[in-house]
């Protein structure tokens, strides 16, 4: 699905490129993210929490924040837009009591992405910049994972005392880490090219994107749905970009 999703993006690009003349640029930047998954409880789901009234059972328990950054290059040519780099996100949860739990166990949790975009974009020409709203999507592919508790480091994969840091599904089978955190953020967008110069130029864009869910979380998902309606994980966020671009 998310192969035909980029095909369709690269098409449009295209055919819409070809109605008008290409500028062609390059250029290299940094990236800022907000995201978050936010669990929407259902009908069932709700009922059961509300019975336990518990502290440690709260809206919020299953809601998680990744914050982190990361670099990129970029290849533009007017009317489309790809872009590869890495990013590095904290994972925490937002449930003060997690929080909580976590700081107790000193424990702390990063992930590495290596990520693809491929966005369409529409660029105004303004009396001293241009302006481009774009659409498009981040291809985010889990490259490692690791987990800090208790001053021991565990990365995903790796075994430590006989026991192997792997998630497995319901038949016992292992998930590979892209299986577990990989997934497509689809993004709608809006920046500005500001010349610093006949070719040189400072570009900085902010994003709303809504992700898929990664295969396990997907699977998990609607194991734990399949006879009642617990609820569904929602993966959402922004970002914001500035760059350094030089045209050809």
């Amino acid at each position: 699905m998310a192969k035909k999703i980029a095909l369709a993006l690269l098409i449009a690009a295209m055919v819409t490129g070809g109605a008008f003349a290409i500028d062609l640029s390059a250029g290299i930047g940094g990236t800022f993210t907000a995201n978050f998954q936010t669990f929407s409880w259902g009908e069932d789901g709700k009922k059961y929490r509300e019975s336990l009234n518990s502290a440690d059972f709260t809206e919020d328990v299953y809601d998680m924040n990744l914050i982190g950054g990361g670099f990129f290059a970029f290849f533009d040519a007017s009317y489309v837009m790809a872009s590869l780099g890495m990013g590095f996100y904290d994972i925490s949860p937002a449930d003060e009591n997690r929080k909580k739990r976590w700081e107790e166990n000193k424990r702390s949790q990063s992930l590495t992405m290596f990520e693809i975009g491929l966005y369409g974009k529409f660029p105004i020409e303004l009396d001293s910049f241009t302006l481009f709203p774009f659409l498009g999507a981040d291809f985010r592919i889990a490259v490692s994972q690791t987990i800090k508790q208790d001053g021991k480091t565990y990365k995903y994969g790796e075994t430590y005392d006989g026991v192997k840091q792997v998630a497995t599904d319901k038949d016992g089978n292992e998930y590979s880490l892209n299986d577990v955190a990989g997934h497509v953020m689809f993004k709608l967008g809006i920046g500005a090219d500001i010349p610093l110069g006949d070719k040189m130029y400072l570009r900085p864009m902010i994003s709303y994107g809504v992700g898929t869910l990664s295969k396990a979380t997907k699977e998990g998902q609607e194991e734990d749905n399949k006879d009642q309606d617990w609820g569904k994980l929602i993966h959402h966020g922004l970002d914001v970009k500035l760059a350094l671009g030089f045209k050809f």
